[in-house]
Order: C-alpha cells, then sequence, then structure tokens
C-alpha cells in the first residue's frame, strides 16, 4: 500500500511540472534592442524664422501616442523584403495625434486631425534614444505647434510651445498676439 502513495506522488509532482514547464514554455521575456542616435538639429535663430520655415502652425490638443518601428529609407533598397531588416537596423518614431482648435498659419481647419513626428521612442521589442532628445508630449495636453509639411517640428524642438494659461513657454518669448497677426 505504501508503494501506491509513492506511485501517486510521482505522479502528482510530474503533472505539476508539466503544467508548469507548458504556462512558461512561449512566455519567455523579450528584452528591447536599445539603439542610440546622434542628431544635429538644425536650430533656427529667431521666432520669424521658424514662423516662415513652418508649413503649418496650430495650437491642439496631443489625442494619441504611438510609437512605430521603420524602416530608414536608405535601407529599402539594401533589402528584397521589409522582414529581412535586422532589428538593430529599424528606428522607432513617436508620432502624436493632434486635434486642431486654432490654426495660425496653414491649410488646416479646427477640428482637423494632424501628426506630429518625431524620432525615437520605445516598442516591445526596440528602445531608441534620440540625443539631443525631444521631450515627450502629454496625451489631453494643448501645445502650439510649428510643424513641417511632413510632420516634424521646425527646428527639432524649437517649434513646440507649452501652453500655461495665457502664457507660452518655448525657444522663443512669444504671445498670443504675435501668433493673431500671423492669420
Amino acid at each position: 500500500m505504501n508503494w501506491r502513495k509513492v506511485l501517486l506522488c510521482v505522479i502528482i509532482i510530474c503533472l505539476a511540472l508539466l503544467v508548469f514547464y507548458g504556462k512558461t514554455r512561449g512566455s519567455e521575456t523579450v528584452i528591447p534592442i536599445t539603439i542610440e542616435t546622434l542628431a544635429e538639429p538644425a536650430r533656427l535663430k529667431t521666432f520669424e524664422d521658424t514662423v516662415e520655415v513652418a508649413h503649418s502652425i496650430v495650437r491642439g490638443q496631443v489625442t494619441e501616442v504611438i510609437c512605430e518601428e521603420r524602416i530608414p529609407s536608405y535601407k529599402l533598397e539594401e533589402y528584397k523584403d521589409p522582414e529581412d531588416v535586422p532589428l538593430n537596423e529599424k528606428q522607432v518614431y513617436t508620432v502624436y495625434t493632434i486635434l486642431v482648435s486654432e490654426v495660425y498659419k496653414g491649410d488646416a481647419k479646427p477640428g482637423d486631425e494632424l501628426k506630429y513626428q518625431h524620432m525615437g521612442g520605445k516598442t516591445d521589442r526596440l528602445i531608441h534614444k534620440v540625443t539631443p532628445s525631444t521631450e515627450n508630449l502629454d496625451v489631453g495636453t494643448e501645445y502650439v505647434f510649428f510643424l513641417s509639411e511632413r510632420g516634424y517640428a521646425v527646428g527639432f524642438d524649437q517649434g513646440i510651445y507649452k501652453i500655461y494659461g495665457d502664457n507660452l513657454s518655448g525657444a522663443f518669448p512669444i504671445t498670443y498676439d504675435m501668433l493673431e497677426k500671423l492669420k
């Protein structure tokens, strides 16, 4: 009778090990690869320069933030299939959706959605650090954006202004009166 108890214990232990192994198999922790990029942003000297370079100048609220992996355009001809590009040769871009509330320059209208993007960010598989880095924006917060035609901030990070009540904080001292005169 004793050997039956031992056999039963062995079977229970084996089943427990199989269940444990089955639950942990395939659920290995993935550690993202980190890549770093040194940027040499073109800096603008005056507020007037940022206005001239900007394709659109809008006030808007960030409604969504997505980080996505991209293949650099110079790598597209090197690989036949985008899936062949090694992970460490990809880039991460952070893309913000902006709900426009005010337009100072450009073709956008209040209620339109625009995209603002910058290199750098984090996905499940890849962390892309850019130096100097741009500030991450908060969902639900309003900013004034000076954007290029492709959705980048002009002057790297000089084209993003935080709003503090009636004040704007950014690369150059500006006021809402200065923005209103652009219309």
